[in-house]
């Protein structure tokens, strides 16, 4: 994998990342009572992006190989 596929990856992560977070808070203020805080909401973004540049890496590593 070369530096700038993984930067390409980093910033396909961090894009998912926000996309996830912006969907999370308009979902969640629609149900008040299911809300939670945006900095519990960008956290779990960050779970989110962290698995999706995993699988991107994984993705583009076992298909180096094959």
């Amino acid at each position: 994998m070369t530096h700038s596929d993984f930067w390409l990856s980093v910033l396909a992560s961090i894009v998912a990342a926000i996309l996830v977070a912006v969907a999370a808070k308009i979902t969640l203020e629609r149900w008040k009572q299911l809300a939670i805080g945006f900095g519990a909401t960008g956290f779990v973004a960050l779970i989110v992006g962290v698995i999706i540049f995993a699988g991107i890496t994984v993705t583009k590593e076992v298909s180096a190989h094959v």
